[in-house]
């Protein structure tokens, strides 16, 4: 959720996507003469849990890159594939996809994502009459006429769909140097904030004072204990704008990330259930491939088939690699000579594997 924004992009932004995927099953057992009821209701609600987590927040307050919705759509389809991916294996590993109608699950599978490009247009449409029509979800001041509170007004300001007015600033610093900051008017001193703030009904204020302000800061606070207005601060973390910084808790402590690995939390529990899946599936498909370069192998050098590699991957953990053997020697330990063009090490057959990559298959086998 953004502070400030109207109420009804905020639910669109966070549920439209679930609320559509749902919408299109039902639509689907109805068309098909199904009661949408036991295992349907089942799988609406295990598809709504798994596409909060899947989907991003809906972006479709935003212009299309060249006035067209391509890039979203194809986001949207990728989605949605990860969806299925993760459905089919929870049918196949629960074996309850019988309980469900093939041609209700292959309609829905096919026509979810041009239902959810069309709500994406219709949300659209809906948001843009609302701002057109000049509703508002309040306005807000800004305490602190500096870089940071410079930023926030223009991202306020450029975002015709945050909903809130900015009034102003509100700063102790020399009135003549501070008459106009960012197209917004400097209202008044520190103190002049808390009347301020209740003659004209503000709804939010933002705090983007240093932390060396803490005495000014309390003060103001205090003086605002009678006012309906929420109060936000805005720590100065634009400088972590190219490393995704966000804000999370330890133990009710609050720490900011400011670069962590992508396969934490919800993400590594993901990534390691599309691993299973694609692993699988590429196994199933290049059996065959993988028997004949087996067979190749064999026949042209003595040795194993596969060759097993001790490497490390995430968090320095120590690893099994697999590939077809390519050379006519095994060599794993702390000190290995890498391959050269022309080594003699290297074997007819798997200076073949190597030019197209084949040697990496094995490599859908993880241990």
């Amino acid at each position: 959720m953004v502070t400030g924004e109207l109420p009804t992009v905020t639910f669109v932004r966070s549920l439209l996507n679930p609320v559509t995927i749902v919408a299109s099953l039902f639509a689907c057992t109805l068309f098909y003469g199904e009661t949408f009821a036991g295992h349907y209701l089942a799988l609406g609600i295990l598809v709504f849990l798994i596409s909060t987590q899947i989907f991003d927040d809906v972006e479709v307050f935003r212009p299309w890159h060249g006035g067209r919705p391509t890039p979203a759509g194809r986001k949207i389809l990728f989605d949605w594939l990860i969806v299925i991916g993760i459905l089919l294996f929870v049918g196949f590993a629960t074996k309850l996809s019988t309980n469900f109608s093939r041609k209700v699950m292959m309609t829905w599978f096919l026509v979810t994502p041009f239902t959810l490009i069309a709500s994406h247009v219709f949300a659209r449409l809906v948001v843009h009459r609302m701002v057109v029509r000049g509703r508002s979800a309040g306005s807000m001041v800004i305490v602190g006429a500096n870089s940071v509170g410079f930023r926030l007004a223009k991202k306020v300001r450029d975002d015709p769909y945050f909903g809130v007015e900015v009034k102003g600033f509100f700063d102790d610093r020399n009135p003549a140097r501070l008459e106009k900051v960012g197209g917004a008017t400097l209202l008044g001193s520190l103190g002049d904030m808390p009347q301020w703030v209740r003659e004209h009904s503000v709804s939010t204020i933002y705090i983007t004072l240093p932390m060396v302000a803490q005495p000014r800061i309390m003060k103001m606070l205090d003086e605002l204990g009678n006012t309906t207005a929420s109060i936000y601060f805005v720590p100065d973390i634009f400088m972590f704008d190219l490393i995704q910084a966000r804000f999370d808790e330890l133990e009710g402590i609050p720490v900011i990330a400011i670069c962590e690995s992508p396969f934490s939390g919800f993400n590594s529990v993901l990534k390691r259930l599309m691993d299973i899946i694609c692993g699988a599936g590429a196994l199933l498909l290049l059996w065959p491939v993988m028997v004949a370069i087996a067979i190749g192998i064999k026949a042209t050098s003595p040795g194993p088939v596969l060759f097993k590699q001790r490497r490390y991957g995430l968090d320095g953990a120590e690893i099994m690699v697999y590939k077809f053997r390519s050379m006519n020697v095994l060599e794993d330990g702390h000190v290995i000579r890498q391959a050269k063009r022309g080594d003699h090490r290297i074997t007819s057959f798997g200076a073949f594997l190597r030019r197209t990559s084949l040697d990496e298959l094995p490599q859908f086998i993880t241990q």
